[in-house]
């Protein structure tokens, strides 16, 4: 199809002139006409702006110079390639993947190295509270794959001697055994406490009545919590406040397992 130039200079409504011009159909072929009233656009460089109907899909930049027809084709292939999944959805490998950008001060998100909360209740970014999960999940690993510690003692003296701490920080107790082989009764007084007891004064957590040659034990299946420590102490009486001596023949075994 040829097209014969009307006028170098074409003019819009307000009388202005357009860069390039307009075309009609010339039916010769040789630019003598008779011409269609077909009318087409050209650039300054005479160039057709809408293009050919064989103009191939365009790939290029925005910045590229392209037909109107050649950008039509290239909407319409990315339509029909998304539609087939041509355009591959989901994960990808970071070099086919668009970029993602999260902001330094971003008070939500947080960043890589934003540190983990003191509680599980104080307020704190996502990867802060991350973290604070990952060390919970750390330390639950460890408990459940630590086993107990054990305690024991043996006691043949008088009350004044036989407070006793068995740990100064928290922890859970899961088996406090007691075996009495005098030929009087006993208590045994665990407290929750950091140092050892002070008789007559601090008031225990449990108490455990031993009879004579017999004993007792104690078990905790998911853990007695002490918040404190654990410690504990041997009387002759239930009160808590009693401060009677055993013994000085008194044998008094007193086993305390614990995390």
């Amino acid at each position: 199809m040829a097209w014969h130039k009307v006028a170098v200079v074409a003019k819009d409504g307000a009388g202005n002139s357009i860069t390039g011009g307009i075309q009609q159909h010339d039916t010769s072929g040789t630019g003598a006409g008779p011409n269609d009233p077909l009318v087409g656009l050209i650039d300054s460089t005479g160039a057709e702006v809408f293009g050919a109907v064989t103009d191939s899909k365009s790939a290029s930049t925005d910045s590229t110079a392209v037909s109107a027809i050649s950008i039509w084709k290239q909407i319409s292939y990315s339509i029909q390639a998304v539609a087939a999944g041509v355009v591959a959805l989901g994960t990808n490998v970071m070099a086919n993947s668009m970029p993602v950008t999260v902001a330094t001060d971003d008070t939500v998100l947080g960043a890589t190295s934003s540190a983990a909360p003191a509680s599980d209740t104080a307020t704190a970014n996502i990867n802060g509270r991350l973290q604070r999960v990952a060390q919970n999940i750390t330390s639950l690993i460890s408990y459940f794959t630590t086993g107990l510690t054990p305690y024991g003692q043996i006691i043949n003296s008088a009350p004044a001697t036989n407070a006793t701490f068995v740990k100064a920080a928290a922890a859970k107790v899961y088996r406090i055994e007691i075996y009495n082989q005098s030929g009087t009764g006993c208590w045994l007084k665990v407290y929750d406490k950091a140092s050892a007891p002070t008789i007559g004064t601090d008031t225990p957590k449990y108490r455990i009545f031993a009879p004579a040659g017999g004993g007792a034990v104690n078990l905790y299946e998911t853990g007695a919590t002490f918040l404190n420590g654990i410690a504990y102490y041997v009387s002759g009486l239930l009160p808590d406040n009693d401060t009677t001596a055993l013994a000085s023949s008194t044998q008094i075994s007193v086993n305390i397992s614990y995390k």
